[in-house]
């Protein structure tokens, strides 16, 4: 069943580093079970996959066993039995908690040995959760009952977990949402030429205007309506509308937000400095380099292979997050995420496009 605010809160031990706790099986034996530690979310084509692909490389933090060890896809879509295939959701049976759980069951193993060996490890191994969906799909809100009878949620993704996590530690990439869409359309294969994708965008974005034309951004951009009018993930990018919800719920502190531009001109730095957010060790200087070495994931290969984008979509697409990325600048009180320096078309391109 769905997941109810009544349920007690977890006793997590408190001299383990990441959130585990004991769950009894029957008297005589105890499983101990275990939550993430850290979540990365944001939004496809982000390099969100690249950058869990690096973290793990660290000693003391463990993959998952979810989907590509890394999407656990739990909180937007697999709680409500749905998975997201495009813009409509699909039915699958109902994950339960304990199925959830189960994904992290690589740290738990690991946490039991050390902790019969009294080994002080316990105090540094951790494991997350990288499931991008998690920072932006809200549609499944009307199927909790606190939502009952509400035109707007009042409860979802970022109340549930703060109320069963531990202090959790988020951390987000942000692309210019114009390269972001273009990427997204071929990864998906949405169509296959710049004309199809100017096509795309402005029928999504006329949809989403007769949508505000009556409701709120929060109405509009949370609901299964919406999304199924779209004709390319056009609002994935409105990156403030969602963080905003975020920040209402957790200090800005327990995030690390950087630009997917500038992670990709200096991968090093970026998981140094996210290694210090996450309190583990630091690294020696030849693991570092075989991280940063590393191959680029997920590349969108027939984004290579396309042609530009149409210069008069650029222009339609960074009128409509104009004001978004205002709104995000004035959020993280950073103008750089206005992406000013590549809203002239192709004078900044990502090493994910050139690999």
């Amino acid at each position: 069943m769905y997941f109810y605010f009544f349920q007690n809160k977890l006793p997590f031990l408190e001299d383990v580093k990441n959130p585990c706790w004991y769950e009894g099986i029957s008297v005589q034996k105890l499983k101990l079970r275990c939550l993430p530690y850290f979540v990365i979310l944001g939004c496809a084509k982000c390099a969100t996959t690249d950058l869990y692909s690096r973290l793990v490389e660290h000693q003391h933090i463990l993959k998952n066993e979810a989907f590509m060890e890394k999407e656990a896809l739990y909180w937007s879509w697999k709680k409500y039995g749905m998975i997201s295939r495009i813009l409509n959701f699909k039915s699958l049976p109902v994950e339960s908690f304990e199925e959830f759980t189960s994904y992290f069951n690589p740290l738990s193993t690991s946490l039991t040995k050390l902790i019969n060996e009294k080994s002080k490890l316990v105090h540094q191994l951790i494991i997350g959760d990288a499931s991008p969906p998690d920072f932006w799909d809200f549609r499944a809100w009307p199927l909790l009952p606190q939502n009952d009878g509400l035109r707007e949620p009042a409860v979802f993704t970022p109340h549930l977990m703060q109320y069963i996590y531990r202090n959790p530690k988020f951390i987000l990439l942000f692309r210019n949402p114009t390269d972001r869409l273009y990427s997204d359309y071929f990864f998906l294969k949405q169509g296959n030429t710049p004309e199809s994708f100017h096509e795309a965008v402005v029928t999504s974005i006329a949809a989403i205007h007769e949508c505000l034309s009556s409701h709120s951004e929060r109405y509009c951009f949370f609901s299964s309506k919406l999304f199924s009018k779209l004709k390319c993930r056009i609002h994935f990018g409105c990156y403030s509308i969602f963080l905003k919800e975020w920040f209402r719920v957790f200090k800005r502190d327990q995030f690390y937000i950087a630009r997917t531009e500038d992670y990709s001109e200096d991968i090093e730095t970026h998981i140094e400095q996210i290694f210090k957010f996450l309190e583990v060790e630091p690294i020696s200087k030849s693991k570092m380099n075989k991280i940063e070495s590393q191959k680029r994931s997920r590349v969108t290969k027939s984004k290579k292979r396309s042609s530009p984008m149409l210069l008069k979509t650029q222009k339609i697409l960074d009128k409509f997050y104009e004001r978004y990325n205002q709104q995000l600048a004035k959020l993280l009180q950073n103008a750089n995420f206005v992406w000013s320096e590549s809203n002239v078309f192709n004078q900044k391109q990502l090493k994910w496009d050139k690999t």
